[in-house]
């Protein structure tokens, strides 16, 4: 089974450690389990491709120095949008070929800050919102239905009505 990290917020900040550091401390622990998982970044463009690049060139570098060069898909988004077509995407990392093989098998999103959106969202077999600021689960389980499963950074998972 695969499990996607569905980030949307480490590729953004060339500099912000702890936009990084939150996603790359799940990919560690899944790591240490020995799952099968993969760091999904969604990184929308910019006006600026030069600097668009430059936040991809850094995210692969940051990746590789932690042993993950081979367990990430970013999906950069040229026009940026609130929704996630995958097919408008560019697959960088994995290759779209293996994204889509995984997506057909056996997967699970853990979906931090629910940084995937539909339609990408509702790909993935099972998904759960994990939610790094408690105060905001009550807001998401009411406008996301398409979510099976809650888990707060306190580790309490709530059941979605």
């Amino acid at each position: 089974m695969t499990i996607f990290l569905g980030c949307g917020f480490a590729a953004k900040y060339r500099e912000g450690g702890g936009n990084f550091s939150v996603p790359l401390q799940w990919m560690l622990g899944l790591r240490r389990l020995k799952l099968d998982a993969i760091w999904l970044e969604v990184l929308p463009a910019t006006k600026s491709a030069r600097e668009d690049w430059a936040k991809i060139d850094n995210f692969q570098r940051r990746l590789r120095e932690n042993g993950f060069g081979g367990r990430y898909c970013l999906l950069y988004q040229k026009p940026a949008s609130d929704g996630h077509e995958l097919d408008a995407m560019h697959c960088i990392g994995m290759p779209r070929r293996e994204l889509f093989d995984r997506l057909s098998g056996p997967n699970v999103l853990l979906n931090l800050a629910y940084s995937i959106h539909p339609p990408l969202l509702l790909k993935f077999e099972r998904r759960i919102f994990c939610d790094l600021d408690p105060s905001e689960i009550f807001y998401w389980m009411k406008v996301t239905p398409s979510l099976e499963n809650f888990l707060s950074d306190g580790g309490h998972r709530v059941l979605s009505a």
